[in-house]
């Protein structure tokens, strides 16, 4: 008889889901195939659950196949099986839509890993469906999700808890395309240049155009306007963003002492330069100071435990160059 796994050595089955109908379908792509080969296969058995442009969910589909075969490049297809998710709580599993033959595990999953990019999976959507069917997930949840996605509100709840942001300003596509010369004219005097367009419901990679005069920035705008019913324009200042990781739980919430450093006012930052090796190096935290990054970006509160929450703490940045 084959040896069955304990309880307390089974592995944790993980449906990893990636892609969806957003214009950063590609994105989702990449960051799913780089996801994918660091986990631990010793503790995870990963389910990919692909999402095609149309909406379906394809269950053992490969990133990098279903990219080359929507590009066309792939010549044979790869073999999936269609499956779905219900909102039922006492389902709890993937369901097949086609021939009806149980899945593996009868389709359960111990928690949903979201690898998605802009609308329908990173702005709360998928995270209600989640909900609904009382499936564990990584990640925020529905209301953080929608406030992280819009950038209006959430630049509007910053502002609300006292936070510095930089000066903006908001236009809905019927409004630009009504009146785009007054728009460009408000903009000018507000902002001057340069400034970031960007679509307001969208991830930092799409859809986002620096501009340095009218020019670019009506071209900006009709671009944004593509991909959103939202706009908004950001004024231009010299800085650098800090990313890190940070966990919560109930009652306390902990952020990584790791950071990686990215923008510059010089260009605007492209994920595909993000994620490659040569555009970063590594500087120590002597490196920073509250002088050089100004006092919001290190606040003076204690560290909380990180080892609690499993995220190892570093003091070592990263600088895009």
């Amino acid at each position: 008889m084959p040896q069955q796994d304990s309880p307390s050595n089974k592995k944790i089955r993980i449906g990893l889901i990636f892609g969806g109908r957003s214009g950063e379908h590609e994105v989702s792509l990449s960051s799913a195939n780089a996801v994918m080969s660091h986990l631990d296969r010793n503790k995870y058995e990963v389910i990919p659950i692909g999402i095609t442009k149309t909406g379906a969910w394809l269950l053992g589909s490969d990133p990098q196949k279903l990219l080359a075969t929507e590009q066309g490049t792939d010549a044979e297809p790869e073999t999936t099986t269609s499956v779905t998710l219900t909102g039922d709580p006492n389902v709890r599993r993937l369901i097949p839509l086609q021939n009806g033959e149980p899945l593996q595990d009868n389709g359960a999953l111990d928690v949903i890993f979201p690898v998605m990019h802009g609308t329908t999976g990173e702005d709360g959507a998928l995270q209600g469906l989640l909900e609904m069917a009382n499936v564990p997930y990584v990640g925020c949840g529905i209301l953080g999700s929608a406030l992280g996605m819009d950038k209006e509100k959430m630049k509007m709840i910053f502002q609300t808890m006292g936070l510095p942001i930089v000066d903006y300003l908001t236009y809905r596509r019927h409004e630009w395309e009504r009146s785009p010369e007054a728009t460009l004219d408000a903009i000018e005097q507000r902002l001057g240049y340069p400034c970031f367009v960007k679509p307001v419901n969208l991830g930092s990679s799409v859809g986002i155009n620096k501009a340095h005069n009218r020019e670019e920035l009506e071209h900006a705008m009709r671009v944004a306007a593509e991909y959103d019913r939202k706009i908004i324009i950001e004024r231009g200042i010299n800085c650098r963003e800090l990313e890190c990781a940070s966990s919560s739980n109930v009652g306390s919430i902990a952020a990584s002492w790791s950071a990686r450093c990215w923008a510059t006012m010089s260009r605007l930052p492209q994920w595909w330069a993000r994620s490659s090796p040569a555009t970063s190096f590594t500087i120590t935290e002597q490196n920073i100071s509250t002088t050089s990054l100004g006092s919001p970006f290190l606040p003076p509160f204690p560290r909380p435990p990180l080892k609690r929450y499993g995220v190892r703490p570093s003091r070592r940045l990263l600088l895009s160059t």
